[in-house]
């Protein structure tokens, strides 16, 4: 096995609640990728990015939707930015979702002319299969186990449909080309096939070694905007309500809505909004 296949980080699945997530109550609408300019990017070319694949594929999703190109010090930021704010270390995995949220955030930060908005898709949904097919890159995790990585690069092409997982899970990019899905890793120049045909992957995802959810990068959209915080919201007011019931002080509903990870945004509209008065932050610290 290549050296660096032995630097690919833990990604973490999670499912947070402030993802823009589509539902029923959130229709997503996904535009073509008219976008025909690719980069291409190493992961393993510098030592402080080996070990960031949750932030390397997130950026080079972005950077085939948008046509931008990621220079080293701008990844470099992003891994920085990772460090200070999102729990990322060289050594350890992070969790899927800050790592979309913290490029996603450097991006918007840097190109506030052209923001971003990441939507989780659920795998095999018919709304991940628009996606890939209407050009765009999903950032997406599997199992880097060693039968995978062998069938993978011997022909570019994956055929099995369960293998025994010895690696740690890796976050790459998912696509669609010429009727097949394709996987696209981090590695360009290193790898043999660093892009390869998968069309097992939502029977590998039944089988546990693909994660459960993709994510997509599009333009923001107001109107997604709102109706996103307006379903957070209704969530939580719900939440609240339920600990009012069981006669929680105000103190401990916000703590228990932290610890799901809720905004401290979303936190306090929900509380003003059941509360009818101005909740601010400084109340709970």
């Amino acid at each position: 096995m290549n050296n660096y296949e032995n630097e690919v980080s833990g990604i973490i699945f999670d499912e947070n609640p402030n993802d823009y997530m589509v539902s029923s109550e959130v229709e997503l609408k996904i535009p073509y990728n008219e976008n025909k300019i690719k980069h291409f990017y190493d992961q393993s070319a510098q030592a402080r990015t080996r070990n960031a694949c949750g932030l390397f594929a997130s950026a080079w999703a972005i950077s085939d939707y948008t046509g931008s190109k990621f220079t080293t010090k701008q990844l470099l930021d992003i891994v920085a930015l990772a460090e200070k704010s999102y729990g990322w270390k060289e050594t350890q995995g992070m969790y899927m979702s800050r790592a979309v949220d913290c490029v996603r955030t450097w991006w918007n930060l840097n190109n506030p002319d052209k923001k971003l908005m990441s939507f989780n898709l659920k795998i095999g949904t018919d709304k991940f299969h628009e996606a890939i097919r209407k050009g765009h890159s999903l950032a997406i995790g599997y199992n880097t186990g060693n039968d995978y990585t062998i069938d993978s690069q011997k022909d570019g092409i994956v055929e099995i449909e369960t293998y025994r997982e010895n690696g740690g899970w890796h976050l790459v990019r998912c696509a669609f080309d010429l009727d097949n899905i394709l996987i696209r890793d981090n590695y360009f120049g290193k790898k043999k096939f660093n892009s390869y045909t998968n069309n097992k992957v939502e029977i590998l995802r039944k089988n546990g070694h693909f994660f459960p959810s993709a994510y997509i990068f599009l333009y923001e959209d107001k109107r997604d905007i709102q109706a996103q915080e307006d379903k957070i919201a209704k969530e939580i007011e719900v939440k609240i309500l339920e600990e009012i019931e069981q006669g929680t002080k105000r103190i401990v509903i916000y703590d228990n809505l932290k610890s799901e990870w809720y905004t401290r945004k979303n936190i306090l509209l929900g509380m003003r909004r059941v509360f009818g008065m101005n909740i601010t932050e400084n109340m709970f610290t």
